[in-house]
């Protein structure tokens, strides 16, 4: 991390938060020590642990639930919970492993909003896995795409797409999913043509795909019907 070998490290010495699916909170711990631990771990004053505890607290609007156990808090309380005990010790690199997958869709579409503005206000280098490319869409500025367990393309959130690497990393991204069809590019007076779902259509392409096989992928939003004059 930053150049230092931290392989030997403690897990309180390497400045990295992480914030699982699951929450994995303490159950025997109310939220306030459970967003408190790592800096106990770092043995910093009572006093400074207080002071970044409530206002982290307050930052995720769960002040009011920080004497509670895990098993008292809904679903929404605990991933805020796990959240602020990501962030809390201000670290250089934070982990976030899926961490809306077991919340309700309203909170999801909630945190969405949120998330951008909280990552913002930390100084961390934020790595967020997710299986939904709207997430992956509304939060990343850069998004890698794994597929296999092989990164296929990693560029920014629109480059991604509008100009996927692959037929399989285009039919990740986009609901409903991007049209396929098969075509052979030609060559035409005004540039080149594809004959495609029954169309014979335009395209600013370059010439020499002309006569090679192809793959035409149409997005349902760039489609628009219109009554014949």
């Amino acid at each position: 991390m930053a150049g230092r070998d931290v392989s030997a490290a403690g897990p309180e010495q390497r400045s990295m938060g992480v914030a699982f699916q699951n929450f994995a909170l303490y159950p025997h711990m109310p939220a306030y020590e459970n967003i408190a631990s790592p800096l106990h771990a770092r043995r910093l004053p009572a006093a400074e642990i207080k002071a970044r505890v409530e206002r982290i607290a307050a930052l995720l609007k769960i002040s009011h639930v920080l004497g509670q156990p895990p098993r008292a808090l809904s679903n929404g309380q605990k991933q805020r919970t796990a959240l602020a005990r990501a962030l809390v010790g201000e670290p250089k690199i934070l982990l976030m492993d899926d961490p809306l997958r077991n919340v309700d869709a309203k909170l999801r579409y909630e945190m969405r909003m949120e998330l951008p503005w909280l990552l913002r206000r930390s100084s961390a280098a934020s790595i967020y896995v997710t299986q939904d490319y709207r997430e992956a869409m509304a939060l990343g500025d850069r998004v890698a795409v794994l597929i296999e367990g092989r990164i296929m393309q990693t560029d920014h959130p629109e480059q991604v797409y509008d100009a996927p690497a692959s037929t399989a990393v285009a039919r990740l991204f986009g609901d409903p999913p991007l049209n396929l069809a098969p075509c052979r590019p030609h060559a035409g007076n005004d540039g080149v043509r594809v004959r495609a779902l029954g169309l014979d259509i335009g395209l600013p392409i370059d010439p020499a795909l002309a006569g090679r096989d192809s793959l035409l992928g149409l997005r349902p939003e760039d489609i628009v019907l219109f009554r014949e004059a």
